[in-house]
């Protein structure tokens, strides 16, 4: 194991520790945050936000935000447009 994966490493661990997430989760969520706006505020298609927001892969980013967000990001668009401007 080379030292840099080491300090790779005791990063994520003292990550954990203090957030209480692993570093992968935290981007994650961060993602998620940022795809939620490019969902509310653009008419991208959905495999474009992926790939702005890093996914290199439209299937594992669709994974990713039903997991956090409980439904794909179509229907979470879908359903945010529906609803009336005062609750959006």
């Amino acid at each position: 194991m080379a030292y840099s994966d080491l300090n790779f490493m005791l990063l994520g661990l003292i990550f954990q520790r203090v957030s209480g997430l692993s570093l992968r989760a935290y981007i994650n969520a961060l993602r998620i945050r940022d795809a939620v706006v490019y969902l509310e505020n653009t008419d991208m298609p959905v495999s474009e936000i992926a790939y702005a927001l890093g996914y290199g892969d439209s299937n594992y980013f669709s994974t990713v935000f039903q997991r956090e967000k409980g439904c794909t990001p179509s229907a979470y668009r879908k359903r945010r447009g529906e609803q009336p401007p005062d609750q959006a």
